[in-house]
C-alpha cells in the first residue's frame, strides 16, 4: 500500500511538472555576461606561414549531415585535409586553422588549442568549411550526434587534431616576411533560400599573403554559400575542398572561410566543379589594396552567456514551450567569438551560421572593416532574425536558441567594435 501510494504520489508530481512545462516558461534567464577574456595586439613587421596535411580517418565512419546520426559512405572517399596559416609580428602569434567539416564543436576546438598554444598561439580562428559530405563522429555532444554528425568515435577526433599539428608544423616551417593585401567584390553566387528573391551576403573577399619576392603563402577566400552540392553517398569536402585544391595549384595554401551563409544556397548549376569554377573566376577579378601598412596583427576573443533554448519554430506550435523548457539541461550556457585582426581589417568569428541580416548588422558602422565568419571555435545553430522564426523559414525553424542568439552575437559586437567615425581605446590598437 505504501509504495502504491508512493508511485501515486510521484507520477502525479510529474504529471503536474509535465503539464507546467506545456504551459508556463519555466526556463531560466541567462545574462548575456559578455567579457573579453584575451587581447593580443602588436605592431611590427608580419612574417606568415601556411601548410596543410591530411586527415587519416578510420575506415567505416559515418558523413556527417541530412539524417539523424548521419549517414554511411556509399560512394567514393576523397581525402580531407586540416590546414593553418600562422601570422605574428612584435611576439604575437596567431592564425587561422581550418578543417573540411560540417561543424566545429567546442570540444575539438578545444583539443586543437592545446596544440596551437604550444606552438605560442593563445589566439585564433578556428573554423570548418561547413562540408555537408565531410567525416562526422567528431562532436562529443549526444544532440549534434543524433542531429546529424553521427555518434562520437575518438579516433576520429584524434586523426583530425593530428592533422592540425601536422599542417601546424608546416606552416612553422615556411615563415617568411609577408605582405598582405585585401579585395572585395559583389557577385551572385548564392540565392535566399529562406525567402526567395531577398539579399544574401554577396561579397566575396580575398585575401592574399605574399612574400617579399611575391610568391604566395597564402589565398584566404570568404565566400557565404552552403556546401551542400556534393553527391550524398560521397565523403567530399565539397566546392570549398575544390576551390581550395586549385588555389593551391597557383602556389601557396587555399583556405575558404563561410561568411554570413545562414540563409544562402548555391545559385545555378549545383555540381561541384562548375560552382568551384564561377567562385575561382570571379575571385581571380579582385583587385587588392595593401591592409599592412602600417604592419599590425591582433587577436581577441570575447566569452558571452548563450540565451536558454528557444526551439518553437523546430516543433509543432503546442509543443514549442514545452521541448525548450525539456531541452534546458542539456543546452550549452556559454560560447565565445575570435576577431583576428590583419591591419585594417578584422575578421569576426561566431559559433553559429549567421543570416545575411545578422552578419548586416554586426558589420554595421564599425571603425574599420569587419567581415562576419561562421563556424568558428562553437556550435549554437542557427543565428537569425525575429521574423524568421515568426514565419518558420528554413534558418529559424533551425535556431536552437530563437531570434536571441542573433541579438546577443551584435551586443557582443558592439562591445569590441568602436561605432564608425570613433577613435579606438589606445589599448586596442589604432
Amino acid at each position: 500500500m505504501i509504495v502504491r501510494s508512493a508511485f501515486r504520489l510521484a507520477f502525479g508530481a510529474f504529471a503536474v511538472a509535465l503539464v507546467a512545462a506545456a504551459f508556463f516558461d519555466l526556463r531560466p534567464w541567462r545574462p548575456l555576461d559578455a567579457r573579453v577574456r584575451m587581447h593580443l595586439w602588436a605592431e611590427g613587421a608580419i612574417r606568415a606561414g601556411a601548410g596543410k596535411a591530411p586527415v587519416d580517418l578510420p575506415p567505416g565512419i559515418p558523413l556527417a549531415g541530412y539524417r539523424p546520426f548521419g549517414r554511411p559512405a556509399s560512394g567514393p572517399v576523397e581525402t580531407t585535409f586540416a590546414r593553418t596559416l600562422i601570422l605574428e609580428a612584435g611576439g604575437v602569434r596567431t592564425g587561422i586553422v581550418l578543417l573540411e567539416l560540417m561543424t566545429l564543436p567546442a570540444s575539438l576546438a578545444e583539443r586543437i588549442g592545446r596544440r596551437l598554444r604550444d606552438e605560442g598561439i593563445e589566439c585564433a580562428l578556428v573554423a570548418a568549411t561547413h562540408s555537408h559530405s565531410g567525416p562526422g563522429a567528431y562532436d562529443r555532444a549526444f544532440l549534434p550526434q543524433a542531429v546529424a554528425i553521427g555518434r562520437f568515435d575518438p579516433e576520429v577526433e584524434t586523426a583530425l587534431v593530428e592533422a592540425v599539428h601536422a599542417s601546424l608544423v608546416a606552416a612553422r616551417g615556411d615563415l617568411a616576411g609577408a605582405q598582405i593585401q585585401v579585395g572585395e567584390r559583389r557577385v551572385r553566387l548564392a540565392e535566399n533560400r529562406d525567402r526567395e528573391g531577398r539579399p544574401v551576403d554577396d561579397r566575396l573577399t580575398r585575401i592574399e599573403l605574399r612574400r617579399a619576392d611575391g610568391s604566395p603563402i597564402a589565398t584566404v577566400l570568404r565566400v557565404s554559400a552552403h556546401p551542400t552540392i556534393a553527391p550524398r553517398g560521397e565523403l567530399s569536402g565539397d566546392w570549398p575542398g575544390a576551390v581550395m585544391r586549385a588555389l593551391e595549384e597557383e602556389g601557396g595554401i587555399g583556405f575558404v572561410l563561410q561568411g554570413a551563409a545562414g540563409d544562402a544556397t548555391v545559385a545555378g548549376e549545383r555540381e561541384i566543379a562548375s560552382f568551384a569554377a564561377r567562385v575561382l573566376a570571379a575571385a581571380a577579378e579582385i583587385e587588392g589594396i595593401r591592409i599592412d601598412q602600417p604592419p599590425a596583427l591582433g587577436c581577441r576573443i570575447a566569452e558571452f552567456g548563450l540565451p536558454p533554448p528557444e526551439v518553437s519554430a523546430m516543433v509543432p506550435g503546442p509543443l514549442g514551450r514545452l521541448a525548450s523548457n525539456l531541452l534546458v539541461p542539456f543546452a550549452p550556457r556559454s560560447s565565445q567569438v575570435v576577431e583576428l585582426r590583419m591591419g585594417s581589417l578584422s575578421l569576426f568569428g561566431v559559433p553559429a551560421e549567421p543570416t545575411a541580416a545578422v552578419g548586416e548588422r554586426i558589420e554595421a558602422e564599425r571603425d574599420r572593416m569587419v567581415r562576419t565568419v561562421g563556424l568558428v571555435g562553437d556550435y549554437a545553430g542557427y543565428a537569425v532574425e525575429p521574423a524568421d522564426v515568426q514565419d518558420r523559414v528554413f534558418s529559424g525553424r533551425n535556431a536552437w536558441f530563437g531570434a536571441e542568439l542573433g541579438d546577443r552575437l551584435v551586443r557582443v559586437a558592439d562591445l569590441l567594435f568602436e561605432p564608425a567615425g570613433a577613435r579606438a581605446p589606445a589599448a586596442a590598437g589604432p
